[in-house]
């Protein structure tokens, strides 16, 4: 997301801000680069807004349950394998709603960020698998 969304957009603001001739012209630029952003991130979308959180949420945990852990117990197992199970479901919701708005909207930089979280068909397959067993 950082190459396909921030870097190419910021590249577009900072063009915008050197030929623009008045404050208007890069308040727009501005809020044009805003608005792509928020959209091209998906973090309107609240479920995936939600999942997201979930995610980064669950990264934090395991760092902070890793980040100190030079005698890991059993609890902290029970624990990291409670947080990559929950860490699993989200990053699967993540896809599935995902890949359910690419079947609706069809725009490119979804199908840029599908396909760079699935890049080795791990969600796909797996949401063939689970659709086969239902």
């Amino acid at each position: 997301m950082l190459v396909d969304v921030l870097e190419s957009q910021y590249s577009v603001l900072v063009a915008k801000m050197k030929s623009s001739r008045d404050f208007e012209e890069s308040r727009v630029a501005l809020d044009t680069f805003l608005a792509t952003v928020l959209a091209q991130s998906f973090l309107l979308v609240r479920p995936v807004a939600h999942c997201l959180e979930k995610i980064l949420n669950m990264c934090l945990q395991f760092s902070a349950l890793t980040a100190y852990g030079i005698q890991v117990t059993d609890r902290d197992l029970t624990e990291a394998e409670r947080m990559s199970t929950a860490f699993d479901r989200h990053a699967s919701l993540l896809f599935k709603i995902l890949s359910s708005a690419q079947t609706h909207q069809g725009s490119a930089h979804l199908a840029q960020l599908l396909l760079r979280l699935d890049y080795n068909h791990y969600y796909s397959e797996s949401m063939a698998l689970s659709k086969g067993s239902a």
